[in-house]
């Protein structure tokens, strides 16, 4: 797997309390949701929050080249 990472061929994620995940490098962007009693990893796009981290990049002087969103929760009661 190292060596897949190290070619770019892979990504590696890490999740606060859980094991190393890996995705293909050539995956469409998407973002996660961590279900901190499960462990459960949801991906989801939303183009609210693309639209939303490029005003606030624009509006601060930047460009964004890269950015990982990761949130952490657990199902409602």
């Amino acid at each position: 797997m190292k060596l897949l990472e190290d070619k770019g061929a892979i990504h590696r994620h890490t999740f606060e309390g859980g094991p190393s995940r890996f995705e293909h490098a050539d995956a469409s962007h998407h973002d996660h949701l961590i279900d901190i009693e499960t462990g459960d990893v949801i991906e989801f796009t939303s183009d609210r929050i693309e639209e939303l981290q490029e005003e606030i990049a624009r509006r601060l002087g930047y460009e964004i080249v890269h950015h990982r969103l990761e949130l952490y929760g657990r199902k409602r009661r």
